[in-house]
């Protein structure tokens, strides 16, 4: 008796932590798919050609910056767990990569203006880890899947005329 009791005890455990891990994997892909609608989203389209414009153009002040705040969020989601490494860099690190050295000046100038070196720094290290393994995978260097700036320049010309 005393054995069938601690079989439907462990039986419950595994139960309870199954289910768990399925929960788990029904918010991440919740999560990606609502990170996935908001980026196609006519108005995140509309903010990346604005911010894209204002890049191309080489200003140091821009006014739109949901984008950046954007992959903050989707940086800090993943940090969490609450989205997996793979759904992020399959979704993303294409923009990533492109935004974060189009973009950079600018941080950090806001950086240095706020005096505070954390703004976007989920961003920044979501950036350095997809470029990490993405020069992993490819038995590359970093500085070789670095995006180039003139990538960058085509990159940013396509999205500064996104519909």
């Amino acid at each position: 008796m005393a054995i069938a009791s601690w079989f439907g005890v462990a039986t419950a455990i595994w139960s309870v932590w199954q289910l768990r891990v399925d929960l788990r994997e029904v918010v991440n892909a919740t999560i990606s798919l609502e990170l996935d609608k908001e980026f196609d989203s006519s108005e995140m389209r509309r903010a990346r050609r604005e911010l894209a414009t204002e890049l191309l153009e080489g200003k140091r002040d821009l006014s739109e910056t949901r984008v950046l705040d954007f992959f903050e969020k989707v940086a800090t989601y993943q940090r969490l767990n609450r989205v997996d490494v793979y759904t992020v860099d399959s979704s993303f690190s294409y923009f990533v990569e492109r935004y974060w050295i189009a973009s950079q000046g600018f941080i950090a100038e806001f950086r240095q203006k706020q005096n505070d070196r954390t703004y976007f720094e989920d961003f920044e290290r979501l950036n350095a880890d997809m470029l990490g393994r993405e020069a992993k995978t490819k038995h590359r260097e970093i500085s070789q899947v670095t995006p180039s700036q003139s990538e960058v320049k085509r990159f940013l010309r396509e999205e500064a005329v996104l519909p």
